[in-house]
């Protein structure tokens, strides 16, 4: 009686979308989510003053590197934009996390799970903490992301310590008959009957995932050059190491079929030819980052009219924070495709390294050095990307582009102003201000530049770009500037795409 109880409470906590992969968010994401929470919030001016008080001591604590502090600040100015009591449950509640050894998994292994926190906090619970998990399909993708119908229920587990710092809880789960996909393990820890939180992260189920690395390996040696086919061919392989070892975040791929196309150009490389290398249209391509000992992601288009004696221009589009190299062309039904094979432009997005790479904006004496090292990687995947689509599609270095939304827009001014003459023409949307003071606004006398941000923006707003301006015109520069009535931080992407296409073809 007591486990078909406790299955009618998980049941109808999940009937709401829960967060996937709690804390797994970069701490830059989450505090720019929760800016726009606030900026959109109803909450009385008294909520939002204490609100502006906890995001100041958020800031305060990242400055000096204590993270989980930073969290916990987060997690109350966002419990009380929500209407939530801030109490010792909430405070718990917010604390607690789920990791796991091998997010991407042979069925064969089992999976080792962590419960633990991201800071101190106790919760009274004096019949103590156990733990409900199940394993369920994955409905969605990105924020709508949700768990769907249960594949495997794991069962309870009991005594759960409530300090998760001091004693964090590990189980593992059997995957043993799971199909190939990626799914949500889902946990719940209870004050005996009652939920405190429920949990989620993401696990992709890979059959055979070592042995086709190892037969591709052995066959890849054989093969001389055609690195970026090799890349392709490698970078399912390489993805799930880099997420299995931490030092990249989750990726919905779906590595079964990604590694079935491995496979085919493997073939054809076998047969003497390269299905990658100069094709046209939308592609997703690789390529090994040699300083970061990686395989990067980065997605080309390019137009029907591309010959291999045409000198077409070439625009390279950067995405806003937490995005990827598929954002921005995929958004607004391919609207950037679009736009580049009517005006006959090469498209290339790259990843930035990281969602939050920043493009190497940021970097001050004061940065801390794995954040230094972010950035400086996220700036090389940028220029490494634009080279090589330049050369391979002998596009004309005289109209080489740069655009990029949001992070992307501040990734486009700092590029711009950095690697002055590599670029000849910037767009930015929505992007916040860099370095307005001493930006090398004069170093920019033969780039034309073009502004484009919503009057309605309440992630970053509209002053910054108003402020880039007006610093432009003061240094002599003649930008042109869209300022959208009523646009936000997403919609002014499709109403100043097909404007700053018409700008880049002047």
């Amino acid at each position: 009686m007591k486990r078909l109880f406790l299955l009618s409470v998980l049941a109808g906590a999940l009937a709401a979308q829960i967060r996937i992969d709690q804390n797994r968010n970069t701490l830059q994401l989450a505090a720019v989510s929760l800016l726009t929470q606030r900026n959109l919030s109803q909450a009385s001016p008294e909520v939002k003053a204490e609100v502006d008080k906890l995001i100041v001591e958020a800031r305060g604590h990242l400055n000096a590197h204590r993270n989980g502090e930073a969290r916990r600040s987060m997690a109350r100015a966002s419990a009380l934009l929500q209407g939530r009591e801030w109490n010792a449950k909430e405070e718990y509640a917010s604390s607690l996390v789920l990791r796991t050894s091998t997010a991407v998994s042979d069925p064969g292994r089992p999976v080792i799970v962590t419960l633990t926190q991201v800071y101190p906090a106790r919760i009274p619970a004096p019949q103590g903490l156990r733990l409900t998990a199940s394993l369920h399909r994955l409905e969605g993708q990105g924020p709508v992301a949700k768990p769907g119908a249960v594949v495997r229920d794991f069962g309870i587990f009991e005594a759960v310590s409530k300090d998760l710092i001091e004693e964090p809880y590990t189980f593992d789960l059997d995957l043993t008959g799971i199909a190939d996909g990626v799914y949500v393990l889902v946990a719940a820890p209870m004050d005996f009957y009652e939920t405190v939180r429920e949990l989620g992260t993401r696990i992709a189920v890979v059959s055979g995932l070592d042995r086709s690395r190892g037969d591709l390996e052995q066959r890849l040696k054989k093969i001389n050059g055609r690195d970026s086919a090799k890349a392709t061919v490698r970078y399912p392989f390489d993805l799930a190491r880099q997420v299995n070892t931490g030092r990249r975040e989750f990726v919905n791929l779906d590595y079964t079929r990604q590694i079935a196309k491995s496979a085919e150009i493997l073939k054809s490389l076998e047969a003497g030819q390269d299905p990658v290398t100069r094709s046209k249209g939308d592609q997703k391509r690789h390529y090994y980052l040699a300083q970061a000992d990686e395989i990067m992601p980065y997605r080309v288009y390019v137009p029907a009219k591309w010959t291999p004696t045409a000198k077409l221009p070439l625009v390279i589009a950067l995405h806003g924070l937490g995005g990827n190299e598929d954002s921005l062309l995929s958004r607004d039904d391919g609207m950037l495709m679009k736009l580049a094979e009517q005006h006959g432009m090469i498209l290339a997005a790259p990843l930035g390294y990281r969602s939050n790479g920043g493009y190497g904006n940021g970097i001050t004496a004061q940065t801390d050095p794995a954040r230094a090292r972010l950035l400086q990687l996220s700036e090389a995947d940028v220029m490494n990307v634009a080279e090589m689509v330049e050369k391979e599609y002998g596009a004309d270095p005289k109209r080489r582009y740069l655009m990029g939304h949001s992070m992307g827009g501040a990734g486009t001014w700092f590029l711009g102003g950095k690697h002055v003459g590599k670029f000849t023409r910037l767009a930015t949307i929505a992007a916040p201000a860099v370095n307005p003071e001493t930006y090398p606004f004069a170093k920019l006398k033969d780039v034309a530049i073009f502004v484009a941000h919503g009057d309605r923006d309440p992630t970053v707003d509209v002053s910054a770009s108003r402020t880039m301006v007006e610093k432009a015109k003061a240094a002599g520069l003649s930008p042109e500037y869209m300022e959208s009535a009523g646009a936000n931080h997403s919609n002014i992407v499709p109403q100043a795409l097909p404007r700053i296409f018409e700008f880049f073809a002047k």
